[in-house]
């Protein structure tokens, strides 16, 4: 390949230079900074899992079908757990998704299962970030993966 500054044929590398990203020789890609993607291989610790909670997908059904079954109206069962029965009239058609603070109120309180824990990525699996950035890897390269 050729240098884009210079004409110099040979290797090249990205380099960023005043906000434009050019293919630059050795002695030009130092008139500014690596633009090359970063790679980066995330291991996670094999002996902790890391587990997160959170509401059902069958939530509204689980709450219709308690309700409907203990023939409570909408107005009992939502004075029962402390709502406006608006809420819970939204709850049961799945417009709305409880809180996971919420959600766990009302299964202690109705004994319905509506929180379970999802563990995340297996130990051991590697996660690959390229930076977009000229500075190279950044806090928002990582957010930008997720």
């Amino acid at each position: 390949m050729s240098c884009d500054l210079c004409g110099k044929k040979g290797s090249t590398r990205k380099t960023r230079i005043e906000g434009v990203t050019y293919d630059a020789c050795e002695s030009c890609s130092s008139l500014g900074v690596d633009a090359s993607p970063m790679v980066v291989k995330k291991k996670t610790f094999s002996g902790m899992r890391d587990t997160q909670e959170q509401v059902v997908e069958n939530y509204s059904t689980l709450l219709r079908t308690y309700r409907e079954n203990k023939s409570f109206t909408p107005k009992q069962l939502a004075m029962r757990l402390g709502v406006k029965e608006s809420i819970l009239l939204r709850w049961e058609s799945g417009s709305q998704v409880p809180t996971l603070q919420e959600a766990k109120k009302i299964e202690s309180s109705l004994r319905i299962p509506l929180v379970v824990k999802q563990e995340n990525a297996p130990p051991g699996e590697y996660t690959t970030v390229e930076s977009t950035s000229s500075q190279g890897f950044t806090i928002g390269d990582l957010l930008r993966k997720k």
